[in-house]
């Protein structure tokens, strides 16, 4: 088959979610709804119709094991998702990524592919060749793949639609807040400036504050999903029982968005404050939005969610 015609996909597996852009035979690009990044070893299940519900969301590991992922995995494993650092070496990344290539087949995506995936902006070059390795191992033979530090996939989804940002003399910070770590890159003519890429805290930070403040106040301790749904509804239930948090959430953002401040000018200290454009991406975007804009001009991202996906995928077309 010529390397052309390869179906070109991205793939952000971040900690809250997988999130997938592909080109279809056609030409098209799409995205699939995002799968819940969560997985866990199968189970026997005796009903008869979440037996078939999680045949669909069963894959089985290099080392012959089979795991479910996503819903199935949240539903009947009680799952939380990966928090910790080197998650890319962990089964449940593994089962995580097969899932990935499981829905793209379930959409008629066969084959060799050319694959782009994204890792945070603290992992190694060892790191990214091993997840390079890993998703190779599972591929069919002639697909080609690349790994990227995830910031890189959220500039080349913005730049697509706004190309004045890839001229030579353009600088451009790029801000990927995420469950696990919030990503910072520094990029100019569309390439990475050397040096420019680290993290800082993720949304996990306001989370754990959260945490210790909900179990102040009702002397329960809710687990990582529930605290972090309550960060945007500012409002939780415990036990049936509704409590309003509005205070505990302004606290922990506050200071959120005072780390991401700092670290923002790290950035600009090592540009020499030649920085024209600031891209924000991730889920956690919003927290940190009002503490920057007082100081800094935010360029929109276009794709949502999916911003990282998308990008990786337009890298994926070159390849």
């Amino acid at each position: 088959m010529n390397i052309i015609s390869l179906p070109a996909v991205g793939i952000d597996i971040g900690r809250s979610g997988i999130k997938l852009a592909y080109t279809t035979p056609d030409g098209a690009q799409e995205t699939l709804p995002i799968i819940p990044a969560i997985a866990c070893r199968s189970q026997l299940l005796t009903d008869h119709d979440e037996r078939e519900r999680a045949k669909h969301e069963t894959v089985t590991l290099s080392n012959g094991e089979e795991w479910w992922y996503g819903n199935t995995a949240q539903i009947h494993g009680l799952s939380e998702p990966g928090i910790f650092s080197e998650w890319s070496k962990t089964d449940e990344y593994e089962a995580l990524f097969l899932g990935a290539i499981n829905e793209l087949r379930r959409r008629g995506i066969s084959g060799s592919i050319r694959l782009v995936g994204g890792l945070p902006s603290e992992a190694t070059e060892q790191q990214r060749t091993e997840v390079a390795e890993l998703f190779t191992s599972h591929l069919p033979e002639g697909s080609k793949v690349r790994i990227l530090p995830q910031p890189a996939g959220a500039f080349f989804s913005v730049a697509s639609t706004n190309p004045e940002l890839s001229q030579s003399d353009v600088r451009v910070a790029v801000m990927d807040v995420g469950r696990y770590s919030t990503d910072y890159a520094l990029i100019q003519g569309g390439r990475p400036v050397s040096g420019a890429f680290f993290s800082a805290e993720g949304v996990r930070f306001m989370v754990k504050q959260l945490g210790a403040l909900v179990r102040e106040k009702t002397q329960v301790e809710p687990p990582f999903e529930r605290l972090e749904r309550a960060l945007r509804e500012k409002k939780i239930v415990i036990n049936t029982i509704p409590h309003a948090i509005e205070e505990q959430v302004a606290s922990v953002c506050s200071d959120f968005g005072n780390v991401q401040l700092r670290k923002f000018q790290e950035l600009t200290t090592r540009a020499k404050g030649a920085i024209d454009y600031v891209i924000l991406a991730g889920g956690g975007g919003t927290f940190v939005q009002d503490a920057l804009s007082q100081t800094i001009n935010i360029t929109p991202v276009t794709h949502g969610r999916h911003s990282i996906a998308v990008g990786l995928m337009i890298v994926a077309n070159r390849l």
